[in-house]
C-alpha cells in the first residue's frame, strides 16, 4: 500500500487510496506495516507510518524523525500530513510537531518526552493532546 506525497506542493498522488482512508487501529497499523512514499530533496524514500517518531516542520519544510535516528526532508505543510495521518495514531502537541502517540513515553507539564528527546506542548493544544492520548492508551495503545 503506498501514497506518494510530492514535497513541492505537499499534495498526495493517490497512488494506494486505501492509505488515505485507512481507519484501523494504530495496532493494526504495526501489524500491516503501512507504508508511503517520500520525495525528498534527495530522491524518493519509502518508510513506514510505524516508524516515524514525529513530523517537524521549520520554515515550509517538513522534517521526518524516525525511530532509527534517520531524518528526511520535504518541502510541505504540517497539516496536510496531519490530515493523513492523525487517525493512525498521530497527534499534534503544538503547530510545530505531529508526534507519534506510540512511541511517547511521558508527559511533564508542558513537556512531551519521546525517545530521548523533548518537545514543547503548546497551551493551546494540550487539551486536545491529552485527550488525544488518552483516547490512544484506551485503545490498547503502549506508553
Amino acid at each position: 500500500m503506498t501514497g506518494i506525497i510530492n514535497e513541492k506542493n505537499s499534495q498526495t498522488i493517490d497512488v494506494a487510496p486505501q492509505f488515505l482512508c485507512y481507519t484501523k487501529t494504530h495496532a493494526e497499523i504495526y501489524k500491516n506495516n503501512l507504508d508511503f512514499l517520500l520525495l525528498t530533496n534527495n530522491g524518493t524514500r519509502k518508510i513506514k507510518v510505524r516508524d516515524i517518531l514525529y513530523v517537524e516542520v521549520f520554515r515550509h519544510t517538513l522534517v521526518y524523525h524516525m525511530n532509527d535516528g534517520n531524518k528526511y526532508s520535504s518541502r510541505g505543510a504540517l497539516n496536510t500530513i496531519e490530515e493523513k495521518i492523525s487517525n493512525q495514531g498521530f497527534a499534534k502537541c503544538n503547530r510545530c510537531y505531529l508526534v507519534n502517540l506510540f512511541y511517547v513515553d511521558s508527559v511533564d507539564d508542558f513537556v512531551l518526552n519521546i525517545a530521548n528527546e523533548k518537545l514543547i506542548i503548546s497551551h493551546p493544544t494540550k487539551k486536545s493532546f491529552m485527550k488525544a492520548l488518552a483516547d490512544y492508551i484506551g485503545r490498547g495503545g503502549d506508553v
